[in-house]
């Protein structure tokens, strides 16, 4: 028994110590891909420290994935028409597991409508990404979505400017 235990730990740390493969992954070809949620009645949910809430509509949002080694680089355009504000933010997003991958947002300029925070883009299919969304605003709100985005050829013009 102890001669096959020390054999399977052998070959076990043998085996941690090899380089790490790419995760297989149902993103393959989604390098530089665009999906959008436009005209969905896309909405985001919002919590203030005293359990109050409040939903933003009319919200649209594109999101564009560059491959960098085994990482993505997210970008991320956001835009409200009633609220006349529209923004770029980026993240970085690694594997959770092959359809799904959990991302970061970089450090945002002061405002008190982006949701600084995380979340996950879970691939349904080549077409179709699922984008949960939560964070917090820099009023000290929490603030959370969840929407299925189309793939699109480019992201829509906007006629409105662009907020740093």
């Amino acid at each position: 028994m102890r001669k096959s235990f020390s054999f399977v730990a052998i070959g076990l740390a043998s085996m941690l110590s090899l380089p790490a493969v790419a995760m297989p992954t149902k993103f393959k070809d989604m390098d530089n891909a665009t999906f959008c949620s436009v005209d969905n009645d896309h909405s985001v949910v919002l919590l203030d420290n005293d359990g109050n809430t409040n939903v933003r509509s009319d919200q649209n949002a594109c999101i564009t994935l560059s491959k960098i080694e085994d990482l993505w680089k997210v970008r991320i355009e956001w835009w409200s028409v009633p609220m006349n504000k529209r923004f770029v933010e980026y993240s970085l997003a690694g594997w959770i597991n092959p359809q799904t991958l959990a991302y970061i947002e970089s450090s945002s300029n002061p405002t008190h409508s982006k949701i600084v925070g995380e979340g996950h883009i879970r691939y349904i299919d080549k077409d179709t990404i699922n984008v949960l969304h939560f964070g917090v605003l820099e009023d000290g709100s929490a603030a959370m979505f969840s929407e299925n985005f189309t793939r699109v050829d480019s992201i829509p013009t906007i006629n409105i400017p662009l907020q740093r």
